[in-house]
């Protein structure tokens, strides 16, 4: 799981918290939680993103945890946090 804390200046941004997994070639896995679905304007929002990925992906990957921000809109983020809650065999 991600999360973050974020503060955004509009209800309606098209920010997303996204979680991604990277071999020297390409993108493996992609996944995105849009901020909308969870921000209050100019208020700090607790955003979150729960994914499921193979125990292997885990070690043979690079791993990235960002706010993508393609309209570059004002977003404040604090308390990036990447949580292992278990393993699937």
């Amino acid at each position: 799981r991600i999360s973050a804390l974020v503060n955004a200046a509009f209800d309606t941004t098209r920010a997303v918290l996204t979680f991604s997994t990277h071999n020297p070639q390409e993108t493996v896995f992609w996944a995105g939680s849009r901020l909308e679905y969870f921000v209050k304007k100019n208020e700090w929002s607790r955003v979150q993103l729960t994914i499921d990925v193979p125990a292997g992906e885990l070690n043979e990957h690079k791993l990235k945890a960002y706010l993508w921000n393609p309209a570059n809109e004002p977003i404040l983020l604090r308390g990036l946090c990447i949580e292992k809650l278990y393993i699937q065999p």
